[in-house]
């Protein structure tokens, strides 16, 4: 029992995530694959309720805490099961909103949507990502199997291997930019110090708001740019959360030039001048 005067959000401050049962997984997904796998459970239909439930009684959390303080944690350790855990909540509200579908219908044009299909893609590139990482590790690996003699190249490259070190952008995923989110969460440590629990200063929507002005002054953006303007780890978690929305509403293309390199945010075509009808049931 608390005391009178101790809030909600100073309870929860005390709780730690089961740490003991995450090192088993490599992450969020990892940990949801594998519930998966052991409830046979169709990834493309995917029971949400029941999911979301097992996954909070993994990770030692419940509903009514998390939605409550989720800013009172310590989200440099095992943050990421933390915003997943949020996602899965998210999507199983949506799933109880049989007038989530009518808006974004009558919005888009398009068939109803259903909020599982990101989640089941995302898990369906992971499983993928793990099965290419197995393969590849099962490899001879350069520098440490097999090395390399060239003993006999003494030019100067030419002009089209020179011309490799221009700038080539490739497509990016909601995948790859949570991963480097939780890589800037980590970096963030150094220059944030301290964080304190307060009222909720910044909204979803007015952080998309505030992105797409940016496309006014600048074609794209860079997402390590965009984690530094941020003065807290709530406002950093915002910017985190209005890109996996924009991602989500087809408002921006997410790039960056290689593996685990800064990644690239741009507006999609007329994206900037049209993306207000698209949020505005956002809080």
């Amino acid at each position: 029992m608390s005391s009178p005067g101790t809030s909600p959000a100073t309870q929860s401050s005390n709780v730690n995530l089961n740490n003991v049962s995450l090192q088993a997984y490599d992450g969020p997904l990892d940990l949801l694959l594998s519930l998966i796998k052991k409830n046979k459970i169709n990834i493309y239909d995917i029971p949400i309720a029941s999911i979301t439930d097992q996954y909070l009684n993994t990770i030692g959390l419940d509903e009514d805490m998390l939605s409550t303080s989720l800013l009172s944690f310590n989200l440099d350790s095992s943050g990421d099961f933390i915003v997943m855990a949020a996602q899965l909540i998210y999507i199983k509200s949506l799933m109880l909103l049989p007038s989530y579908y009518d808006k974004e219908k009558n919005m888009t044009g398009d068939e109803d949507i259903d909020p599982r299909t990101e989640l089941a893609n995302m898990l369906i590139e992971y499983q993928k990502v793990k099965e290419v990482a197995s393969f590849l590790d099962n490899r001879p690996i350069l520098g440490r199997d097999v090395f390399e003699i060239n003993i006999f190249r003494t030019d100067k490259p030419s002009e089209p291997e020179q011309e490799k070190s221009k700038e080539i952008l490739f497509e990016a995923n909601i995948f790859i930019l949570s991963e480097y989110f939780y890589y800037k969460m980590t970096e963030a440590k150094k220059r944030i110090n301290t964080y304190e629990v307060a009222k909720e200063r910044f909204s979803i929507k007015d952080k998309i708001i505030e992105i797409m002005e940016k496309f006014n002054i600048a074609e794209r953006i860079i997402f390590s740019g965009l984690m530094k303007e941020a003065a807290s780890k709530d406002e950093l978690f915002t910017y985190f959360l209005a890109l996996l929305e924009m991602s989500r509403l087809i408002l921006i293309n997410l790039d960056q030039m290689r593996p685990f390199g800064e990644i690239y945010i741009s507006p999609v075509a007329g994206g900037v001048l049209n993306y207000k009808p698209k949020i505005i049931n956002i809080m």
